[in-house]
């Protein structure tokens, strides 16, 4: 927080109202003066920050009563950090009625956890800091274990959202990380009303985590796990058998591979609606695994990774983006896909061609549901203008011959900028062609994107 004095003298000015606090650890003397002490239980949010080595001496924190404090985040050093002797004797008496926990620490601050904890984030994701040695990045060094996980959740059994950063056991070193029997236990926590999980980690650590765990926490509305999952295995540590409930309802999937991202380069999302049609996530899976995208997308390897997880009975919105050039002659990738889903309604395609596509949906029995279809396509040159014309037009007119019509086509042709000139616009012969075979045509003028 600012000077001390400056926020006492603020305080006393305002009204009484509920105060949110952020400050560092060499503020914590402050409060322990007779010009802090009154505001301590009108504190409602309090973030402390103990990473500075100026600010690591947490002793004083000890010695304050904070019998309001509802929100708190703690980040900190462990290894590093001065505590006080019995530090083991903490307890939730310490915070009465917190509601959300942040820590960087999965040790001591976990004591706190009791019966009115709705959100815990534990995040033991290492941050620079500068130590004695110079700049380092540290992580939690506590020993966490998937046994003490759930004794802390059995104390908030009313959770509803859980965030796991990079604090999962090693299966190697916790000998309960990949056991079944613990879940099944009967003092093992039951979390009926957890909504949100996140969990960020090692997919050797995420892996054998779920399974156990999803028999605790099977009614979960929201997955997000954020891993190195390659793009044709992205949904692959989902357990078998104990998946959400949530999972069996999703209707709509996006997923997007190699996209030029710095942070994600593979996503998956699967979707739902609620009971007011309104789309809501149910899963959402984020990869940083880019190595595969060095070498040739295969469709056939994408599609058969992430397809099992879904139900082909439900599934009937599909959006697939391909943030590289993709080898032609994959046709077969996608008549595989159309017939695993054969309730497909709408699809949109963002890629560098969709001659493969179209190849596929000439073919016969293949995706008899299909309505609504949505076009972002790269062009390159001239002789590619008009092979993509040419496949999409002839698909077109073979399945209007069938009865297999299309309610609405959006095709959006565009070029990366600096590979050459925007072609022209569609020709007014293949536009009349599509016109004629589909319900309502939205047809873009070509733009340039990066």
């Amino acid at each position: 927080m600012n000077h001390p004095s400056v926020v006492f003298d603020a305080l006393a000015r305002a009204p009484p109202t509920p105060i949110a606090l952020a400050m560092h650890g060499d503020s914590l003397l402050a409060l322990r003066t007779p010009a802090g002490e009154p505001y301590l239980s009108r504190i409602r949010s309090l973030y402390l920050d103990c990473r500075a080595v100026r600010d690591r001496d947490m002793r004083p924190f000890f010695e304050l009563n904070f019998p309001s404090v509802q929100t708190l985040r703690i980040e900190l050093h462990c290894a590093l950090t001065a505590l006080p002797a019995n530090i083991a004797a903490e307890s939730p008496a310490r915070f009465p009625k917190l509601i959300s926990l942040g820590t960087s620490c999965a040790g001591f601050p976990l004591a706190w956890v009791g019966p009115s904890l709705r959100m815990l984030d534990i995040s033991c994701k290492g941050k620079e800091t500068q130590t004695d040695l110079g700049v380092r990045k540290m992580h939690c060094q506590c020993p966490f274990s998937v046994s003490k996980l759930y004794g802390t959740l059995g104390r908030c059994p009313d959770l509803e959202y859980l965030s796991l950063n990079t604090c999962l056991p090693s299966p190697r070193r916790d000998p309960d990380a990949n056991s079944p029997g613990l879940a099944h236990h009967p003092s093992s926590p039951r979390l009926d009303r957890l909504v949100l999980v996140r969990i960020a980690d090692r997919l050797d650590r995420v892996r054998p985590f779920l399974e156990p765990f999803m028999t605790i926490a099977h009614r979960v509305k929201e997955l997000v796990i954020c891993t190195k999952s390659p793009y044709d295995d992205l949904l692959g540590f989902l357990p078998a058998a104990n998946r959400p409930d949530s999972i069996s309802v999703i209707d709509q999937v996006r997923i997007t591979v190699c996209h030029p991202a710095p942070d994600f380069v593979h996503v998956v999302q699967g979707l739902a609606k609620d009971a007011d049609g309104a789309s809501r996530t149910v899963l959402k899976v984020h990869s940083n695994a880019a190595v595969p995208c060095n070498s040739d997308l295969d469709l056939q390897r994408l599609f058969r990774g992430f397809a099992p997880t879904f139900l082909p009975t439900v599934l009937v919105d599909l959006g697939v983006t391909l943030g590289k050039p993709v080898p032609s002659g994959q046709s077969e990738a996608w008549v595989w896909l159309f017939r695993h889903f054969p309730k497909i309604e709408y699809l949109s395609l963002d890629s560098a061609s969709s001659r493969d596509l179209f190849a596929a949906l000439a073919q016969e029995d293949v995706a008899p549901a299909l309505r609504n279809l949505k076009l972002s396509v790269v062009l390159t040159g001239a002789e590619d203008w008009v092979a993509e014309y040419e496949e999409a037009v002839s698909a077109l007119e073979t399945r209007a011959s069938r009865g297999l019509t299309l309610g609405s086509l959006r095709y959006r042709p565009k070029v990366k900028r600096g590979t050459g000139e925007l072609p022209p616009p569609m020709p007014t012969s293949y536009v009349q062609r599509i016109q004629a075979v589909v319900g309502q045509v939205t047809m873009s003028a070509p733009y340039y994107t990066h």
